[in-house]
């Protein structure tokens, strides 16, 4: 199993940024994980004069899915959604890779189709998980897919 690891960014008196990958022990909770993270942004801001700007954490999961035999990641495809709470503001999320047997001749996707809405549904605002599409957005409901060009 890969280890978990953390990624801080570093940035110094001119805007330039480098980034510093730091594996880590499994923890029990995200709780301990928090805590390994703050234990150790505070040792290292000890011993740098660079900002630390932003610490992402990234558990490695055991959820993986093999590919088809016959797999591109060209072939991706763009949903568009109406964005929850906005004004009619739309947004949009892509998606690698996509089984092409998903569009029909013009490229056009089913935003509708029982697969597909399974995967998209968790964007909409008040699912179980509210996955955002940026900026901690979610949709209010989605209005189409088509194949990336």
């Amino acid at each position: 199993m890969i280890a978990p690891y953390m990624t801080l960014i570093f940035e110094d008196t001119h805007g330039r940024t480098k980034r510093k990958n730091v594996q880590m022990q499994s923890q029990a909770t995200l709780v301990d994980y928090q805590a390994v993270v703050t234990a150790f942004a505070a040792a290292i801001a000890t011993v740098t004069d660079l900002a630390c700007v932003r610490i992402d954490l990234t558990l490695p999961m055991t959820g993986t899915f093999a590919g088809a035999a016959e797999s591109n990641v060209d072939t991706g495809a763009t949903f568009s959604g109406v964005l929850y709470d906005k004004q009619g503001q739309k947004a949009s999320f892509k998606i690698p890779g996509i089984t092409p047997t998903y569009a029909d001749a013009s490229g056009h996707i089913d935003v509708a189709d029982s697969d597909i809405e399974a995967a998209l549904e968790l964007f909409v605002n008040a699912t179980p998980y509210d996955l955002y599409v940026s900026d901690g957005e979610t949709i209010d409901h989605w209005l189409q897919g088509r194949l990336d060009k």
